[in-house]
């Protein structure tokens, strides 16, 4: 048999343990009962001790629910990144919805001024100008934009020595961020109806103007934003924050500090560690985890390099500035058209980046867990 010492709230209990000490017939017996028995200790100690027998069965039972709980939190935290892929799914399916069905946005008049005199109608030359090609076509803008720049950095998270949990970041990132950018893009689109430079030549309008014969005009009525410009700057953008994150200047503070989790008190001088304390030169206190700057880290070469790396990992997008100014070259959008697309696209990336791929101090607190 094993003895687990369980303590028992009781004043009750304590006031007939005291009494039972103080009916001894002698003080030699008293103190022979106190230091033989865990009742004595009940008068003078404010918590009642019992000991009492427990089977070896039951410590196993014991044992057995313990692990069993904690096998199933195991298995709820392995259903989490599941759970977040299907989320990532659904906004990216969400976000196509308004490519693939056709929804009618808002029905701005046709634009122009009647010369009362003369009974003619005259055009407003903003909403006149003619198609000039396509330079960047809906299936090359997919591949610059979205598939190539998701290969790079798929590749790069599964054959360059980058963490394996980052392939699953890259997956929801793109999905996520694909399906917002889109959705936003297009929800836009539908509500402000702002007329594109082509408008006339896209409409058709009848003799009085009330009227686009077409039948397809409202194509001519999604100028603002530029959904070419939003989902590049989404793409490559993605792309450029990721590269800066592992080789420019944020791993360079990766490799330059270190986070050191320090116990709530010093046993050596007995202190309490509080924010804001200074534990030498380069150690900054904060709660109950410092930051250590490694001056001496032979990995990191000089903050120059980290500095040109970063500069170059930009580079995508230029890539994404040549593919909405484009879209003005070829009178499809106006410059606030593409100028509101490319902020928005960066606003969306920036934004799901920063959600898997948190601060180089979060993400070193945090980046084993994960």
């Amino acid at each position: 048999f094993c003895f687990e010492q369980i303590s028992i709230y009781s004043h009750f209990e304590m006031m007939s343990m005291s009494r039972m000490s103080s009916s001894s017939s002698s003080d030699e017996e008293s103190s022979q009962a106190s230091s033989t028995t865990p009742f004595s200790m009940m008068a003078s100690s404010p918590t009642s001790v019992v000991s009492f027998p427990i089977n070896n069965n039951d410590k196993n039972n014991i044992k057995n629910s313990k692990n069993d709980a904690l096998l199933s939190k195991n298995d709820d935290r392995n259903n989490f990144p599941l759970i977040e892929l299907i989320i990532c799914i659904s906004f990216f399916i969400l976000g196509m919805i308004p490519e693939v069905i056709s929804f009618t946005p808002h029905q701005r008049p046709i634009p122009y001024q009647k010369i009362e005199s003369s009974g003619e109608y005259i055009y407003n030359l903003s909403y006149d100008e003619s198609l000039n090609g396509e330079t960047v076509p809906i299936s090359l803008l997919i591949l610059l934009a979205f598939s190539l720049p998701f290969a790079i950095q798929l590749t790069l998270s599964r054959f360059c020595g980058i963490a394996t949990t980052t392939t699953h970041s890259t997956v929801c990132v793109y999905l996520l961020g694909f399906g917002m950018n889109n959705l936003l893009t297009n929800l836009v689109k539908l509500y402000v109806g702002y007329l594109r430079p082509v408008f006339y030549e896209i409409c058709q309008a009848n003799d009085n103007f009330d009227e686009c014969m077409s039948g397809h005009d409202n194509k001519g009525r999604k100028s603002f934003p530029s959904g070419h410009a939003s989902n590049a700057f989404l793409g490559l953008t993605l792309l450029s924050l990721f590269l800066e994150y592992r080789f420019g200047m944020t791993r360079f503070r990766q490799l330059y500090t270190t986070i050191m989790t320090l116990p709530s008190i010093d046993e050596e001088n007995g202190k309490f560690f509080t924010a804001g304390n200074s534990v030498n030169n380069n150690i900054y206190s904060q709660g109950k985890t410092i930051i250590v700057h490694n001056n001496d880290n032979k990995r990191c070469k000089p903050i120059q390099f980290y500095r040109m790396v970063s500069l170059a990992c930009y580079l995508p997008m230029v890539l994404a500035g040549f593919i909405a100014a484009s879209r003005v070259v070829n009178n499809r959008h106006f410059p606030a058209d593409i100028i509101g697309g490319s902020i928005l696209g960066y606003a969306v990336a920036s934004w799901a980046h920063s959600v898997w791929y948190p601060s180089w101090l979060l993400t070193m607190e945090s980046e084993n867990l994960i």
